[in-house]
């Protein structure tokens, strides 16, 4: 194993390019996980509604919620239309998958003085993580 990556090492040095490793299936142990930090039990876990919930909230009349593409999106509008609120200031990236943090970053730009709040996924921000080295500058 210390080669191999020894030898990966050297021709991300030399090359500058990606460099892949094949790892063949069970040459690991299984990971016995030592501690966890939720019980099994289903009511200790927060569900995506009562994050969506939470972040509806703590936010003020003068944010803008983005929201990913899938049920995130729906289960906003969902909660607004429970809480009997407009959807003025939320924006659904629907059909955009990963696209809702570059969105977000559009709206903040050209409203500097908003506070805009950009909720995603895990995928999602995996398909278009460069975005987030853009929007650190």
């Amino acid at each position: 194993a210390q080669q191999a990556l020894y030898t990966a090492k050297k021709h991300l040095e030399r090359a500058q390019a990606p460099y892949a490793l094949l790892v063949k299936r069970q040459t690991f142990t299984p990971y016995k996980i030592q501690r966890k930090i939720f019980s099994d039990e289903a009511e200790d876990r927060m569900s995506r509604e009562k994050a969506i919930k939470n972040v509806i909230e703590a936010a003020s009349d003068r944010d803008v919620i983005v929201g990913t593409t899938g049920m995130l999106s729906r289960e906003l509008f969902e909660l607004r239309m429970t809480r009997e609120e407009g959807h003025e200031r939320d924006f659904l990236t629907v059909g955009s998958m990963g696209h809702a943090s570059s969105i977000a970053l559009g709206i903040a730009l050209q409203k500097p003085k908003r506070r805009i709040v950009c909720m995603d996924g895990d995928g999602a921000v995996l398909m278009h993580m460069g975005a987030l080295a853009t929007i650190a500058q």
